[in-house]
């Protein structure tokens, strides 16, 4: 359960009752974090989304991992 308050252009101040259980709320966050990670690319990440800089990331990782295994190869 949560108020929610805002005033309308002519001043009036409307306050609103928002009752939601757990799993829904729950749901609401798992598809509001989707969307974020998939679809709002971030200036940080230069231009990528979170989605596109962890797989990038993850590549990266598998090939640093390649390397030192060759490198441990020749030893």
């Amino acid at each position: 359960m949560d108020f929610v308050s805002d005033a309308l252009s002519s001043g009036r101040c409307v306050r609103t009752l928002i009752i939601m259980d757990d799993a829904s709320r729950e749901a609401l966050a798992d598809k509001w974090l989707d969307n974020y990670n998939s679809q709002h690319p971030h200036r940080s990440m230069k231009g990528l989304t979170p989605n596109q800089k962890r797989i990038l990331l993850k590549k990266s990782a598998m090939k640093k991992e390649d390397l030192i295994i060759e490198i441990n190869n020749q030893v």
